[in-house]
């Protein structure tokens, strides 16, 4: 009984496994691409959600009032800061503590979103939130809750809306599903996606 010799590849054979394996590689890159994406999205709501909770806890355990300063055309992209008042109440922020805590949006870890809306209009322009010691979040300007302008969400309530920057060549375009940071009257932030209804 003769054996046969193992035999290999012929270059044919490894020409159409390389070949298969490339269109494989070309049909997952575009999903693998867009889950990084979503993940780096994902991490900046979370830091969003992390600058209003650090706002709401530090106001809680010193007794001053901190105000969060929503920019969304700051270097572009938007920024937002937070900063202590040197008494309890919204409005000793001059004389307190300035850019406690930072997130510019157009710096390289955060610059893939960018903050596209804030609700209502006039937060960032006429005011900006005012987290008390109580746990309440107000307006700066007047102590009083948030007024309700826009149909569909409630009393007090403010939004910062983001979302994900793509393109190419540097033209750098809104894409993908709006994330919406939601800060109640109690402070506790909350995510939801898609744009504020009535926007």
């Amino acid at each position: 009984m003769r054996h046969s010799k193992p035999r290999g590849f012929t270059l044919v054979e490894l020409m159409v496994s390389v070949t298969i394996l490339a269109i494989i590689a070309a049909l997952a890159m575009p999903s693998v691409e867009s889950a990084y994406q979503n993940i780096e999205m994902n991490r900046v709501t979370q830091q969003v959600m992390h600058m209003v909770d650090f706002a709401r806890v530090q106001a809680t355990s010193r007794n001053r009032a901190y105000q969060m300063v929503i920019n969304a055309n700051a270097g572009g992209n938007g920024m937002i800061r937070v900063n202590e008042s040197s008494n309890s109440r919204c409005n000793g922020f001059g004389a307190g503590i300035s850019d406690i805590r930072v997130l510019d949006f157009n710096s390289s870890d955060y610059k893939i979103a960018k903050i596209v809306q804030v609700v209502p209009s006039a937060l960032g322009g006429s005011y900006n939130l005012c987290f008390k010691p109580d746990g309440r979040v107000l307006r700066d300007d007047t102590a009083k809750p948030i007024p309700t302008t826009v149909s569909g969400y409630g009393s007090g309530e403010a939004r910062i809306v983001i979302q994900r920057l793509g393109g190419n060549k540097g033209a750098q375009v809104v894409q993908g599903v709006a994330h919406q940071i939601v800060i109640p009257y109690n402070g506790i932030p909350t995510f939801q996606s898609g744009f504020p209804v009535g926007s």
